[in-house]
């Protein structure tokens, strides 16, 4: 399996490839950006990563935080949302300084705090 890396800015007058990388066909593209990602940060000051849905994880959301990357992904894993159901990318999400979000606003405006529920190592023994 082969995962490129290129610039993707319509200002510049030609795109580069910059990272090549190569690993058995099982390997998880999220893995792949997650190792990538602080070696692409410190050779190119990247702060946006366009990609599709297989490279998205708890881990890799993690790295992007700490690297201060967006990641702006062009499908999502799973089942194709039904169209007469809304999806997350019809809210607006407000977000700190470390890309957590704070708040979700719906497309009628209402505006709700956004709680975390997941995290690693969370059990709900405790709320039991």
């Amino acid at each position: 399996m082969a995962n490129l890396t290129e610039t993707c800015d319509p200002e510049n007058k030609f795109q580069l490839i910059n990272k090549v990388q190569l690993e058995p066909n099982n390997t998880e593209d999220a893995d792949m950006l997650e190792e990538a990602l602080p070696d692409l940060k410190a050779r190119t000051d990247v702060d946006q990563i366009n990609t599709d849905g297989g490279y998205g994880s708890p881990d890799v959301d993690e790295v992007m935080r700490e690297a201060k990357v967006e990641q702006i992904q062009t499908a999502i894993r799973g089942r194709k949302p039904a169209e007469e159901k809304l999806g997350l990318e019809d809210f607006d999400w407000e977000i700190d300084d470390e890309g957590l979000p704070q708040e979700v606003i719906c497309p009628h405006g209402q505006r709700v705090e956004a709680v975390g529920a997941r995290e690693k190592g969370a059990s709900l023994s405790g709320l039991l």
